[in-house]
């Protein structure tokens, strides 16, 4: 793969160092380094610094660290602040509102330095990233398997019973979560694989697992495994029906982040009471159900300020 010139990789600070020389205008500086990450997404993907390897199609390089770990870092950490910024400035979703809480007068301060601090995180990641690709990496090890999907339905079945046996001993029990994880992630993946094999049984099989793993992933009190799940089964989809899947995905993401912070709440609400999971399960959904829509609004609102954004604890880590 062609070197890049050490002096072009400036070109991902430029974000970072707008957004500190206008610091003192803070909207501005918040605007700048938030829309930095958009430039620096550019940057990485246009070819601008380097060129993206050749040696798979793009979309099945997904899981490579300029696509993976990229996108979990920057459109989770860098990105999804701007809805904790919107709020500040007394908007939800896209109505005025009024800031329905006091803000400090150094609020907006706060926020700006924040970001530039993400993107100036952002634009380090890419650097190491860009600066250490070099593909095609040359094969150590193969892993020979007449089937991908029996190969992870495998896993699955085996990690299921195991991490609930673990959950049952009291020193094992913290590789419990591990295992049940592991069996969630490998049955998601067996499923694509399944659709990708053609393999009837193994999809039947697999659909299954996934629908059994998700009703367990729903008694978690926790939302990440569904939605990574979710995400997960789309990327590996990808290969096989192409870009068709994502606007599926996409509304399917949408109206899990929609749903979940509802569901999510009630069912924290309600496990306190001592109730059996499954009860509690089921209270949850009709709860989801029985919600008007400006309740789930405000459940997803205060979701995506402190939950899915997570820059309120990073301010209040920066000013301690």
């Amino acid at each position: 793969m062609n070197q890049t010139n050490p002096l072009r990789y400036l070109l991902l600070y430029i974000p970072f160092i707008l957004a500190w020389l206008t610091l003192k205008q803070y909207h501005a500086s918040y605007l700048i380094a938030w829309l930095g990450s958009f430039f620096i997404f550019y940057l990485s993907y246009s070819g601008l610094l380097k060129k993206l390897p050749s040696d798979f199609k793009i979309i099945e390089q997904l899981m490579r660290p300029i696509f993976l770990m990229q996108i979990i870092f920057a459109g989770y950490m860098c990105c999804t602040s701007i809805f904790y910024y919107l709020n500040a400035i007394g908007y939800q979703y896209l109505d005025y509102t009024g800031n329905s809480v006091m803000f400090q007068d150094d609020i907006y301060g706060s926020i700006a330095k924040c970001q530039m601090f993400y993107v100036l995180a952002h634009g380090a990641l890419v650097h190491g990233i860009l600066a250490k690709m070099d593909y095609p990496i040359e094969k150590k090890y193969n892993l020979y398997t007449s089937s991908m999907s029996n190969l992870l339905l495998g896993i699955s079945v085996i990690c299921l019973p195991l991490g609930y046996l673990f959950g049952k001993v009291g020193a094992l029990s913290q590789f419990s979560v591990q295992l049940t994880g592991l069996s969630f992630v490998a049955g998601t993946i067996a499923l694509a694989f399944a659709v990708k094999e053609q393999k009837k049984t193994n999809f039947w099989f697999a659909g299954a697992l996934f629908v059994s793993n998700l009703m367990n992933a729903l008694v978690s009190g926790f939302k990440e495994p569904i939605i990574i799940c979710v995400l997960l089964l789309g990327v590996f989809l990808l290969p096989v029906y192409g870009k068709k899947v994502i606007p599926v995905f996409s509304i399917l993401l949408v109206m899990l982040f929609f749903i979940l912070p509802t569901f999510i709440g009630n069912f924290r609400k309600l496990a306190g009471q001592g109730l059996a999971l499954n009860e509690v399960r089921d209270q949850s959904i009709d709860a989801v159900f029985n919600s008007d829509q400006e309740a789930l609004q405000d459940d997803n609102w205060t979701f995506l300020i402190y939950r899915f954004s997570e820059i309120d604890m990073f301010m209040k880590y920066v000013n301690t």
